[in-house]
């Protein structure tokens, strides 16, 4: 039943998956790629996403194609109607190891633990982690043998937007050494503002290939110091 409805799933286009914050994404197809939910995006790069991020009960409605690949044993029907209080779906680790496994999803051996780094993944790595303004744990977020930029921004932020395609960029041209993960701090006081003492946006920080932090600081700024330790490479 979940090979069949991934099928279905890869073989749709213009897929939509509405996320908490209310916002859409447009994808070509999804799946589970280590516990993460994994997009092809029209443009042909990969996008990877928590769980958490993903406002499942809008899913039965507005894909529910994509809802039942991810959850075969649910009931498309409304929170309401089958008596439950689900505002967000929670994964726990014993819930991905019991699901079946597609033919694209590691063994549970090879998922990253917390502060184990994740097996290569092919192509470019540019994806949004964690929840929306939550806080983070940046240590399961590394990529083996590559420098990791973590980019802090909100949708509100101008300068962000502008940073974003130089940061892509980057990656695409390197897409061996460098991994970019987006995390949005939402608005000012949030936790993970909290948690990183961000002032302002864009803020980056970068770790090399040991996850050991190298830099970090105004967007830009520490943008021409990953530019210029490209150009050595």
């Amino acid at each position: 039943m979940y090979l069949l409805m991934m099928l279905m799933v890869w073989g749709s286009p213009n897929q939509k998956i509405v996320l908490l914050d209310g916002s859409t994404v447009h994808v070509v197809s999804a799946r589970l790629d280590h516990s993460m939910v994994c997009c092809d995006m029209p443009d042909g790069l990969q996008m990877f996403m928590s769980l958490g991020m993903v406002d499942w009960e809008r899913m039965k409605r507005v894909n529910p194609e994509i809802f039942l690949a991810f959850f075969p044993n649910e009931s498309l029907e409304p929170a309401e109607k089958i008596q439950r209080d689900r505002k967000s779906i929670v994964i726990t680790n014993d819930d991905l190891k019991s699901m079946p496994q597609s033919a694209n999803q590691p063994p549970p051996s090879m998922v990253a633990d917390s502060g184990k780094v994740a097996p290569r993944r092919n192509g470019p790595v540019i994806e949004k982690i964690g929840v929306p303004g939550e806080r983070v744990d940046i240590r399961q977020h590394m990529e083996q043998d590559m420098t990791v930029v973590f980019d802090f921004y909100a949708d509100w932020c101008g300068p962000c937007r502008q940073l974003t395609p130089k940061l892509e960029a980057l990656a695409r041209k390197y897409p061996d050494k460098i991994a970019v993960k987006k995390i949005d701090i939402v608005r000012w006081n949030t936790p993970v503002a909290q948690q990183f003492g961000i002032s302002s946006i864009p803020y980056l920080e970068v770790y090399d290939a040991s996850g050991k932090k190298i830099r970090n600081g105004n967007g830009f700024t520490v943008l021409q110091y990953v530019e210029k330790m490209a150009s050595g490479w």
